[in-house]
C-alpha cells in the first residue's frame, strides 16, 4: 500500500487519496441534514495502518437527510474533544447500557445512543452519572434495586448527596439538569415537569450557601506558634527576619505587600503621644519621611486608636521572649520588592504545610479571627483598609 497524503479538514477535500486495499467512503448528506461527517484520513506507518475519522459536527438547521454509513473500520483512534474518554467514561457507558437493556432496548439501539460518535453528550453528563454510581456504591444499591425505586426519590436523594459533596449552587443545578435528562430516558418519565423537579429547582434557587472569603482560611495561631518556637529575632539572618516581619505585619498590622516592600525598618519610629507611627519608606526624594496613618472605627471592641504601636504591643504579647528587636536588625535597612515578599511568604506557607493558600492568606486569616469576634463587616472593611462597601470581606 502506498502512503497517502494526510488531508486536514480545513483544506480542499476534493483532493483524491490513493488507497489500494481499503476504500474510504465519505458520507454524503443533503443541505438540510443535521449531521455532517468530515473527511476520513488514512495514513500508513511502518507497523500498522491508522484510520482516523474526524469527529461528527452538528448543524443548526434541521432536515430529514439520508446518509450512507461508512463501513469497514471498527473504533476510531481519536475521540471527539467534547466526548469524554477513559476508564471513567467506559464505566459510565457500561452503566447506561445496563440500564437501557433492562428497559428493553436492543443492543443495536443501545450502541446507537451510547457508543457511536453521534452520541452528543458532554463531559458534565458523564460526571453526573459518575456521581450517581458513587451514590449507588455508598448506599449499596444494585441496579435491579434502583430500577424498582421511584424515580423522583432517586432524583431527590442524588441531589441531596451531591450538595453534601459540593456546596456550589451552580454545580447542583448543572448536575440536576444532566441527571434529569438521563433518568427521564431510563425510567421513561418526564421529570423536567414533575412536582419533585420543580421543588428541587425552587430549593436550589433559594439556597443560601455563603461563600465568605475569610471563612475557611487557616488559623492565625499556626503562624504565631511557628515564630514563637523559632529563634529570637536577633539570631535570625536577614532573609528569615524579612519573612518574619512581613508575615507579622500583614497578619497583625494589616500592611499590604507594597507597603511592606517600601518600609525601612531600621529608621521606623513610633510616637505613642501623637497616636501615629513614622515609617521610613522608599521615597522619591532622599531623606523623605512619610507618616503612615491608620484608619479609625467607632467599634470599641477593636481599639480606640488603631495606631501602629497598638499592634506592636499585641506582637509583644504574642512573643513575650525576645520582641525587643522585632522591628530592627543590624544591617537590615534596605527595602525589598513585592515579588520577593510574595515568594518568601509562599515559602513560609509551604513550611507550615498550608496547602492551597497564597501570601494574602496570612492577612485573611487574621481577618477571620476578627470576624469571629462579631465585628460588623463595614468596620472590618475599614480596619483592613478596604472601602466600607467592599466585597472583599463578604
Amino acid at each position: 500500500m502506498e502512503q497517502s497524503q494526510i488531508i486536514h479538514p480545513s483544506t480542499n477535500t476534493s483532493i483524491k487519496q490513493s488507497i489500494t486495499d481499503d476504500e474510504v467512503r465519505q458520507s454524503t448528506v443533503n443541505s438540510n441534514s443535521t449531521d455532517l461527517a468530515r473527511t476520513i484520513v488514512v495514513h500508513q506507518t511502518k507497523e500498522l495502518i491508522h484510520q482516523i475519522p474526524f469527529p461528527w459536527i452538528s448543524r443548526q438547521n434541521s432536515g430529514d437527510g439520508t446518509e450512507n454509513e461508512r463501513q469497514g473500520s471498527k473504533a476510531s483512534t481519536r475521540q471527539c474533544g467534547r466526548l469524554p474518554s477513559g476508564p471513567v467514561a467506559d464505566v459510565v457507558r457500561d452503566l447506561l447500557m445496563r440500564f437501557m437493556k433492562m428497559r428493553g432496548f436492543s443492543e443495536d439501539g443501545v450502541n446507537l445512543l451510547f457508543k457511536g460518535q453521534r452520541f452528543n453528550t458532554v463531559k458534565r453528563d458523564f460526571y453526573s452519572l459518575a456521581l450517581l454510581q458513587d451514590w449507588l456504591d455508598i448506599e449499596r444499591i444494585t441496579i435491579e434495586e434502583m430500577m424498582k425505586k421511584d424515580v423522583e426519590v432517586i432524583l431527590t436523594e442524588e441531589i441531596a448527596f451531591h450538595t453534601r459533596q459540593n456546596d456550589s449552587v451552580a454545580s447542583a443545578k448543572s448536575h440536576k439538569a444532566c441527571l434529569t435528562t438521563m433518568l427521564s430516558l431510563i425510567y421513561k418519565e418526564n421529570l423536567a415537569t414533575s412536582t419533585t423537579s420543580k421543588l428541587i429547582n425552587k430549593a436550589l434557587a433559594n439556597a443560601t450557601i455563603p461563600h465568605r472569603r475569610y471563612q475557611n482560611i487557616w488559623n492565625i495561631q499556626i503562624l504565631f506558634n511557628h515564630w514563637r518556637e523559632s529563634k529570637q529575632s536577633k539570631y535570625l539572618n536577614n532573609y528569615d527576619l524579612q519573612v518574619k516581619i512581613s508575615s507579622l505585619l500583614m497578619s497583625v498590622c494589616f500592611f499590604r505587600q507594597n507597603e511592606i516592600a517600601e518600609i525601612r525598618l531600621k529608621f521606623s519610629n513610633v510616637d505613642k503621644k501623637e497616636n501615629q507611627a513614622s515609617l521610613r519608606l522608599a521615597p522619591k526624594q532622599e531623606n523623605a519621611i512619610e507618616t503612615y496613618e491608620v484608619s479609625e472605627t467607632d467599634n470599641e471592641s477593636l481599639s480606640t486608636k488603631l495606631a501602629i504601636y497598638d499592634w506592636i504591643d499585641r506582637l509583644k504579647k504574642q512573643f513575650p521572649k525576645g520582641t525587643d528587636f522585632l522591628l530592627w536588625h543590624k544591617g537590615f535597612n534596605k527595602p525589598t520588592t513585592t515579588k520577593d515578599i510574595s515568594l518568601q511568604l509562599t515559602k513560609l506557607l509551604r513550611e507550615l504545610k498550608i496547602i492551597g493558600a497564597s501570601a494574602y492568606s496570612i492577612q485573611h486569616s487574621a481577618t477571620t479571627e476578627l470576624a469571629k469576634l462579631g465585628i460588623p463587616e463595614r468596620d472590618l472593611a475599614t480596619f483592613t483598609h478596604h472601602s466600607q462597601n467592599s466585597r472583599t470581606v463578604q
